[in-house]
């Protein structure tokens, strides 16, 4: 133990390497470059339902769009052009005042914008040139002109358990232009394809399935 403590004889340790035999190189010299770093773009994705709850649109549009650009992938669109693209996202939003939605400083609109855009969504009026409208859908759909949106009303009111209170906005002929001889250019067709209603709790819930969604320029409107 004595011996552990004391500290090494460098000169000991010096003359016996200076005294091993001198062998000539194992190889020749060779130079190996730093490897190229390169930032990845985005991460892998299960493509299952990736989530994103909050309390307001506005903190779970942030988390959405954080979402699209980690996971998501450059996808061509019928429109031409590349969109980044995530499927099955989810969306929950819990305690906004849907009569006075909080309108972030970070949003491209106004509450005056918001209130604009209510009102035109829910006319039931098809102004001449568009395709369709979400309001035309829910209130005149099709040629009987069927108001869904009453006969929702009237479900959940008759059976507050009713699971069937669901109003379609996608038309299967119409939209997906059959009996067409081709494709009609610049045809629009809506992005929300059902809306259904449920009673939870005491409280009305409603779930979207939205076939496609401007994320970044559309979705917190």
């Amino acid at each position: 133990s004595e011996d552990r403590k004391r500290p090494p004889n460098l000169d000991m340790l010096r003359e016996t390497v200076s005294n091993l035999p001198k062998l000539p190189p194992w190889g020749i010299p060779e130079r190996y470059p730093m490897p190229e770093i390169k930032l990845a773009e985005k991460m892998p994705s299960a493509l299952g339902v990736e989530v994103v709850r909050g309390q307001s649109v506005g903190g779970v549009w942030l988390g959405l769009l954080k979402h699209v650009m980690i996971f998501g992938e450059d996808a061509k669109t019928n429109y031409g052009d590349v969109a980044r693209d995530l499927t099955n996202l989810v969306a929950v939003v819990t305690e906004e005042d849907p009569d006075n939605p909080q309108v972030g400083e970070f949003f491209n609109f106004t509450a005056q914008d918001l209130k604009e855009y209510h009102d035109e969504f829910l006319s039931p009026e098809l102004p001449p040139g568009l395709f369709y409208t979400y309001g035309n859908r829910i209130f005149q759909y099709g040629a009987r002109k069927v108001n869904q949106f009453r006969i929702v009303v009237d479900k959940l009111k008759k059976d507050p358990n009713d699971r069937g209170a669901i109003m379609d906005l996608y038309d299967p002929v119409v939209d997906n232009q059959i009996g067409a001889e081709e494709k009609v250019l610049g045809f629009r067709t809506p992005c929300i394809a059902s809306i259904q209603a449920e009673i939870k709790s005491g409280k009305l819930n409603l779930t979207t399935y939205v076939r496609s969604h401007d994320i970044y320029g559309a979705w917190p409107r």
